[in-house]
């Protein structure tokens, strides 16, 4: 009986110890694939172009041709406050969960450290080693549940944030292009399938002022 126990010592452990801690899916690159604003509605959904005028033989170019914009995401995201506040938040809840997980392990290790030490010393009962294993069997179901469930709440609240933010962005660019200045607002960032963007097309700055002054106005409001 106290070899087996020496055995389930081990193979306890070893399975316990290999929990995986909680890790932040980095929400640069969920934006950045996610997050998109594109307003076409132009008369009959028909974008029309702008027409140069030629003047003393050279081509005014304008500055918005073609009417595509486009918005740097990962700019947004470093510069943006609601989002650094709710990051923020979100970092708590997941330091409280691996906090929660660590005590959980700790709580086992002790019981498990017991067991051995009794094992070494001879002291440790067959009805006692009995009563002891199913305890950590018990611990270790509870532990794998709580890990499945913490890491199922974070994957909640990060989608949440997303479709947060894309409904925030998309909001302030119908408001921002009500003149239907652009056909297209597009995202951009690294890693995204625009390869390139030229800078005169950027309204990155206008679009952050714009989102953090709403914020500000909201936060005044409550």
């Amino acid at each position: 009986m106290l070899g087996f126990l020496k055995y389930l010592y081990v193979c306890f452990k070893n399975k316990f110890m290999t929990f995986r801690k909680i890790k932040n899916i980095g929400l640069a690159s969920l934006i950045v694939t996610s997050l998109f604003a594109c307003n076409n509605n132009t008369p009959n959904n028909e974008a029309k172009t702008t027409t140069n005028e030629v003047k003393s033989g050279q081509e005014s170019v304008s500055p918005y041709e073609g009417k595509i914009a486009y918005v740097n995401i990962d700019s947004l995201e470093a510069n943006y406050s609601y989002l650094k506040v709710k990051q923020n938040e979100l970092e708590q809840k997941q330091k409280q969960i691996q906090n929660e997980l660590q005590r959980m392990n700790t709580q086992f290790q002790n019981k498990l450290s017991n067991m051995q030490k009794k094992y070494s010393e001879g002291t440790l009962s067959a009805d006692e080693a009995e009563k002891t294993e199913k305890e950590l069997g018990t611990m270790q179901e509870r532990f794998e549940k709580r890990q499945m469930e913490a890491q199922k709440e974070i994957m909640t609240l990060q989608e949440k944030l997303l479709r947060d933010l894309q409904d925030r962005l998309n909001t302030f660019i119908k408001t921002y292009n009500a003149d239907k200045k652009y056909a297209y607002v597009l995202s951009y960032g690294d890693g995204g399938s625009i390869l390139y963007a030229d800078p005169q097309y950027d309204i990155t700055e206008d679009v952050i002022k714009g989102m953090n002054a709403e914020e500000k106005s909201d936060a005044k409001d409550e």
